[in-house]
């Protein structure tokens, strides 16, 4: 399960997870609403596009021949202008596999275009990539410059997304589960420009 802080509410999560941008940040190339297309292993392959959207929840069944993958998506209200999302990605058959894989590497994609202005661009560079233990984790916090113009994000274990803002993470409780004993984490710098 993926686990991520948004600084956007609950409304606007649901907003963004109907939309076919969530599945074309994914990825996923739309036709419809109702159909997609995808690359698996240089094979277009197209399928079908199932939602279901609840006052909390939206659940997403990607289908097609070949396999499906269903992404279930829960959104935490955390205050008035942030919200936690719970990801889990399931995938079956040869194809469902495959874009179960997709969904989980692109989902920082999702994070960024829902966290920052459709009309800026975002300068994205991979600054580090380490394995370390939870202490390891926050030292690395400690030291990275607070600087505003610049936005951080971790990548713990390919699967939780820790957002820095103004040189203050948003993360919950579980990182410390997450890293325990030894994690893998790929640091993100994001610097944002107008067109």
């Amino acid at each position: 399960m993926n686990e991520i802080t948004l600084l956007r509410r609950a409304e606007e999560i649901i907003l963004m997870l109907s939309k076919n941008d969530f599945l074309e940040s994914l990825g996923f190339q739309i036709e419809d609403n109702e159909t997609f297309e995808t690359s698996i292993l240089s094979v277009k392959i197209k399928g079908k596009i199932m939602k279901k959207i609840e006052e909390n929840s939206v659940s997403i069944l990607l289908h097609t021949k070949l396999g499906s993958c269903k992404i279930d998506v829960v959104i935490i209200p955390l205050d008035e202008y942030s919200s936690r999302i719970k990801v889990n990605v399931s995938g079956w058959g040869f194809a469902g596999k495959i874009m179960k894989n997709k969904v989980i590497n692109n989902l920082i994609n999702f994070v960024i275009k829902a966290e920052f202005e459709p009309s800026s661009m975002i300068q994205k560079k991979l600054k580090l990539k380490l394995y370390t233990n939870y202490m390891g984790f926050l030292k690395l916090l400690e030291t990275l410059p607070k600087d505003e113009s610049v936005y951080y994000f971790l990548v713990v274990n390919k699967s939780y997304i820790v957002e820095i803002v103004n040189g203050i993470p948003l993360y919950g409780e579980e990182i410390k589960k997450n890293c325990e004993d030894i994690c893998y984490i790929e640091l993100y710098e994001f610097k944002p420009t107008t067109i």
